[in-house]
């Protein structure tokens, strides 16, 4: 029988690897294109698709960055049409930030790439060893989401 602590210490070694191959499809996928958009800069567009505009605040901390680093990273976005900034009606204080169709787009392309650099992989697989990743993949996204 497997301790917590061995079930724990896989999940940190599959997480190295996860990194580790992002890291070589984000390598392989920004050399291949003349992208505007940095890999850093894609988390900030995900988080906007996911959640619609977002308060600068609660955007940094989202993705653990100062206010700071986000405001530049944000005037560049917004250069290239890919984000909007925009004030709430009912407190002008507030700022927020939206993604534009045009970022939009940017993110179905750059999901289209990742999904055929997946199916790389996918196509090699045995119908069983299909069926045992999806289960795999489904017992781990419901294991993490009780952590967030």
């Amino acid at each position: 029988m497997l301790s917590d602590f061995e079930v724990a210490h896989k999940m940190e070694e599959f997480n190295y690897v996860m990194k580790k191959w992002t890291k070589k499809f984000l390598k392989k996928y920004f050399s291949a294109k003349n992208l505007e958009v940095t890999p850093n800069q894609y988390p900030l567009l995900f988080i906007l698709k996911e959640h619609g505009p977002v308060k600068m605040k609660e955007l940094s901390e989202h993705m653990n960055i100062t206010t700071g680093s986000l405001t530049v990273m944000v005037d560049r976005l917004i250069e290239k049409k890919l984000v909007e900034r925009f004030y709430m009606p009912e407190d002008r204080r507030v700022v927020m930030v939206g993604l534009t169709e045009k970022g939009n787009e940017e993110l179905e392309n750059f999901k289209k790439v990742f999904i055929d650099y997946i199916l790389e992989g996918v196509k090699r697989l045995s119908e069983k060893e299909k069926n045992d990743l999806i289960y795999c993949l489904d017992f781990i996204k419901n294991v993490l989401i009780e952590y967030y």
